[in-house]
């Protein structure tokens, strides 16, 4: 139709198009510069908060983070990242669910900060409790089961953050998405990992489990009707 409009009907007309085009651009990279701006915030927010904690008990030991801070530390670190762990898995869920692609963007940088966490959760475990000594590493390996599943999970973690770049996508094709399904495994292992070493109380332990096998029963789901769907178009 718009050749029968007149030419500068047609002029006015591309010129609202394309200035649309712009203006949807724009809105799409503010909303992602936002979105952006608040992951980092939001992932940034407890390390503060552990900062803050640590000046807390450097002025008053023994006020805020218990009778030993070590242990406080590290337990801290540990929950922050299986909550970033989840996290990642949530947001993919829901990309794929309500078709949010903007979640896709930010999803893979709240990964690495879960993988950030991660490596100072085993730092903090390193220096506050087994002293940067070899030793005594390796005899929590042997004599406390929870410590070595949790270095499982970091094994198996490890090179899921190595290949997180686009060219590593590209590299391994296919594979990459089987390779970085081993995140629930990483979530099922840490979780097992803070179930084992639980006193008394088991309901952050049941918190983190319950969220987990949700989003592996959701992914599971996803995939057998992936696959009954190519099986009926094949048929």
């Amino acid at each position: 139709m718009g050749t029968w409009l007149p030419g500068f009907m047609r002029g006015w007309t591309w010129r609202a198009t394309f200035e649309m085009a712009v203006l949807r651009g724009m809105t799409a990279a503010r909303s992602m510069v936002l979105l952006r701006a608040i992951a980092v915030g939001a992932c940034l927010a407890p390390l503060l908060q552990l900062g803050w904690y640590i000046l807390g008990e450097i002025e008053r030991p023994g006020s805020v983070l218990g009778a030993d801070p070590g242990v406080a530390v590290v337990r801290y670190l540990g929950e922050w990242s299986i909550t970033w762990l989840l996290v990642t898995l949530t947001l993919s869920t829901l990309a794929r669910r309500c078709h949010w692609n903007l979640l896709v963007r930010v999803r893979r940088m709240i990964g690495l900060f879960a993988f950030s966490y991660v490596c100072l959760h085993l730092l903090a475990y390193l220096g506050l409790l087994a002293g940067f000594e070899p030793g005594r590493l390796v005899d929590d390996l042997t004599k406390r089961p929870y410590i070595m599943v949790g270095f499982a999970a970091f094994l198996a973690l490890l090179p899921l953050a190595v290949t997180s770049t686009r060219s590593w996508q590209r590299r391994l094709g296919v594979r990459w998405k089987r390779l970085h399904r081993l995140v629930y495994l990483v979530c099922m292992l840490a979780v097992v990992h803070l179930v084992w070493l639980s006193k008394g109380s088991y309901a952050d332990a049941f918190i983190y489990g319950s969220w987990a096998t949700l989003l592996l029963l959701e992914r599971l789901l996803s995939v057998t009707r992936g696959r009954i769907a190519v099986l009926k178009t094949s048929l």
